[in-house]
């Protein structure tokens, strides 16, 4: 079996997205109380759902924008994106928001 870790992460494909979508904030959602309710591996899967879907969304916009799309650029994507780990991406995440999280219930 190969070793399929790419600088620390569970592939290139995920540092990759990482390295293009890094810095997210999801402050607002800890405002809000989204995750008030949640336990910690609930947010994490939270997290990597969001960030899954907001990666779809971005990349995929510019085809939504165009009359005729090209069908093997969106099938590469979709198998780019199909190796994408997304929880490992959520656990670059999850400690900064869940502390965040834990701060907020304790304070309401």
């Amino acid at each position: 079996m190969t070793d399929k870790t790419y600088n620390g992460w569970a592939n290139y494909e995920t540092w990759l997205t990482n390295l293009h979508f890094e810095n997210l904030e999801f402050d607002d959602y800890i405002e809000e109380g989204v995750f008030d309710s949640l336990n910690r591996d609930d947010v994490k899967h939270w997290i990597a759902d969001w960030i899954e879907g907001y990666v779809i969304e971005i990349v995929f916009y510019p085809f939504d924008e165009c009359s005729s799309s090209n069908t093997f650029l969106v099938d590469v994507i979709n198998s780019f994106l199909d190796e994408v780990n997304w929880d490992d991406i959520a656990d670059h995440y999850i400690d900064d928001v869940w502390e965040k999280v834990k701060e907020r219930t304790e304070n309401a």
